[in-house]
């Protein structure tokens, strides 16, 4: 590509007209590696002030007929985790390394191992920059490579992969460090081979993405909603708790007193009337309509009954029932009702 920016665009105004192929690659590494200035210097940014990448930055590239879009994610250890999320849609990747702190290829060697053997990674091209050649105890290809265990990874996942010695601070755009740049060149070169294959299979892997991340969305509304009604509920019946305890509390405290001391006042039945008496409610339906009939009789039964002595018993008249039980019940007509008096005895 002779240099990197400025080969970039001659190129691209030689191939107007024809339609852009859109890859999409990685820059990962732990913190402090020099990921971002690597993008910056292939890209032919101003390398002043670059900053510890926080989450992550996009940069956009173009060349012949790519259409570059590099994601540059961060690597502190709180957010290493979003990597795997960028697997699925791209086409390679690049792993930058400190190559001068040695204390964490362990450390490296963890993260590249973790990140070849991803489903969405075997196979896909990976360039591997140890940077900062510029200062002492820089690790070379043979050292790095074998402390990585680089050789049994990629054989083992089918991952094609290179190993450059570099440092990004070294110039920018044309001046950028050449095994940078070659390196570069062969991750495209890679891609461009294998494109259509490539292609097809990042869209699937995509597309399934996509629908996975719909389904846990939908997933953890629901539990989020599921908790929220058993919180409400729980809620409500505490609530519900809460009052009845109160209502108990004041039954014992206070309105129990107030029960206890209530007296309801006596309502005596009422007294029931004489016999011939039509308003008492005590009189027999069944003998109110003939009492017209007994009252001769039973004044004569009232006077005799003074007279009567301990020990006897007292002759009452007859009771005919009413006429319209004598129309309803003619085997009736003769019927005789005889009161029976038991006889008290004097001692009682």
């Amino acid at each position: 590509m002779g240099n990197c920016v400025s080969g970039f665009k001659r190129q691209t105004s030689s191939t107007v007209g024809i339609k852009q192929r859109e890859i999409f690659i990685a820059v990962v590494g732990v913190d402090d590696a020099g990921k971002t200035t690597v993008i910056k210097a292939l890209n032919g940014d101003s390398l002043d002030g670059v900053l510890p990448t926080v989450g992550f930055n996009r940069f956009d590239l173009k060349f012949k007929k790519l259409k570059i879009t590099v994601y540059d994610l961060g690597g502190d250890v709180r957010i290493r985790d979003i990597w795997s999320s960028y697997y699925a849609e791209i086409f390679g990747i690049i792993y930058v390394i400190n190559a001068a702190e040695q204390r964490r290829m362990t450390e490296n060697k963890t993260l590249l191992l973790n990140m070849i053997k991803d489903v969405n990674m075997q196979g896909k091209p990976i360039l591997l920059l140890l940077n900062k050649q510029d200062k002492p105890g820089a690790l070379d290809e043979v050292d790095a490579a074998e402390q990585l265990d680089l050789s049994n990874a990629v054989n083992r996942y089918k991952s094609p992969c290179r190993v450059e010695t570099c440092s990004a601070l070294k110039g920018t755009g044309k001046d950028c460090d050449p095994p940078m740049r070659h390196g570069f060149n062969w991750l495209l070169e890679q891609i461009e081979n294998k494109y259509s294959e490539m292609e097809a299979r990042v869209t699937a892997a995509v597309t399934e993405l996509k629908a996975r991340q719909a389904k846990e969305r939908q997933e953890r509304m629901a539990r989020i909603r599921a908790k929220q009604e058993a919180e409400e509920a729980a809620e409500a019946n505490a609530e519900q708790e809460t009052s009845i305890d109160a209502t108990s509390a004041a039954l014992e405290n206070g309105s129990a007193k107030h029960f206890r001391n209530r007296v309801l006042p006596f309502e005596p039945l009422p007294q029931i009337k004489e016999e011939g008496n039509n308003t008492s409610p005590y009189r027999d339906p069944f003998l109110s309509t003939s009492s017209a009939q007994l009252n001769g009789g039973r004044k004569n039964s009232r006077t005799s009954s003074s007279s009567l002595g301990v020990g006897q018993v007292p002759h009452l008249p007859p009771i005919s029932p009413p006429q319209s039980l004598q129309r309803r019940l003619p085997s009736m007509n003769n019927l005789s009702v005889t009161a029976s008096v038991v006889p008290i005895s004097a001692h009682s």
